[in-house]
């Protein structure tokens, strides 16, 4: 299967008690062409 989703960066924003990261992505379209996509933070929780 071909790659949908590529991933073009990570910037952690904190990691305090939990990392919080801002991504940005391409994925492809059905039709076959890649689009730009800039995920909303996600907060990782971390075991310290």
């Amino acid at each position: 299967m071909e790659d949908r989703v590529r991933i073009r960066s990570e910037e952690i924003l904190s990691d305090d008690w939990a990392i919080l990261k801002k991504t940005i992505l391409d994925y492809r379209r059905r039709d076959g062409q890649w689009r730009r996509r800039y995920a909303r933070p996600m907060i990782a929780a971390m075991a310290r």
